[in-house]
């Protein structure tokens, strides 16, 4: 039954998980530090990819968590 309700419904959730999962690694490292290969610093900033799973969350009719915190 591939194509039955619940099999649909898991597949949703296992996305919908997956979603979440890389929104919560994002949060993470949002703001962190990283030192290049050339010796530069540069600071991690995840605003536009959490915005656009945000979005993807809202589009299911899902609350997303709380935004990132201010720079």
């Amino acid at each position: 039954m591939p194509n039955s309700l619940v099999a649909r419904l898991e597949t949703d959730a296992k996305l919908i998980r997956m979603l979440l999962l890389v929104r919560a690694s994002l949060w993470t490292s949002h703001g962190a530090v990283a030192r290049l290969a050339d010796g530069e610093v540069a600071r991690l900033n995840h605003r536009m990819e959490v915005d656009a799973i945000d979005a993807a969350l809202k589009l299911l009719c899902i609350d997303p968590p709380p935004p990132l915190p201010p720079d």
